[in-house]
């Protein structure tokens, strides 16, 4: 055999080689997954820390104050206008926090459904990533982007950023939300934070994306 031919076979038994150590690593490391979830089934009294984690309720830690039930079928829940409170956080570990909801709902100051000229008006639509769980809302993601817009800009406009970020929102929500809350504002930009449970629901995503 050549020496080209004599590299390509020990090559491929290189790769060979990876393959299987990796094949190894991802088997032991699902063995060590399942052990360790047996073990705290075990530790478990009942099941109902497994129910729990499958419930198609919300967690506790959501039915709250500023939260209520949804007539619209597309939303399971909505902020409380004009609700102000403190959240103390403690249930997912988070630090106190204000939250200040406005008169059309959503965790933000009030906005003239009129847009005042020479404004550029951004919706950003979210889950608690963009409501912003555990901090005052100055410093969510999207008043900082507000902020720093304002601040750096040379031209004659000016940014407003509306938060409509609703915990635990999917994407089914979100657009939802669009529809009845923020298509009104005449937005010249919608900012979508996207998550893993936004795969839920295409369907009538679909749907509703028609429709608005």
């Amino acid at each position: 055999m050549g020496k080209k031919t004599t590299k390509i076979i020990k090559e491929k038994k290189i790769v060979k080689i990876i393959s299987s150590i990796i094949i190894i690593l991802i088997l032991i490391t699902t063995a060590f997954i399942i052990v360790h979830v047996v073990k705290t089934l075990k530790k478990s009294k009942n099941n109902s820390d497994l129910k729990n984690i499958f419930a198609s309720e919300l967690p506790v830690y959501y039915k709250n104050k500023y939260r209520i039930d949804s007539q619209n079928k597309n939303l399971r829940w909505e902020l409380i206008p004009n609700y102000k409170g403190l959240s103390d956080g403690t249930t997912i570990r988070l630090k106190p926090f204000t939250i200040n909801i406005n008169s059309d709902g959503f965790r933000d100051r009030e906005f003239p459904i009129d847009k005042p000229d020479n404004t550029i008006r951004i919706i950003v639509l979210g889950d608690s990533i963009t409501f912003g769980e555990g901090v005052e809302l100055n410093t969510t993601y999207t008043k900082v982007l507000e902020s720093l817009l304002n601040s750096k800009n040379n031209c004659k406009y000016y940014f407003e950023v509306l938060n409509m970020g609703i915990p635990v929102y999917d994407l089914l929500g979100k657009i939802e939300i669009l529809k009845v809350k923020g298509i009104k504002y005449n937005p010249d930009i919608v900012i979508l934070q996207y998550n893993y449970d936004d795969l839920m629901n295409q369907d009538r995503i679909g749907e509703i994306q028609m429709e608005i």
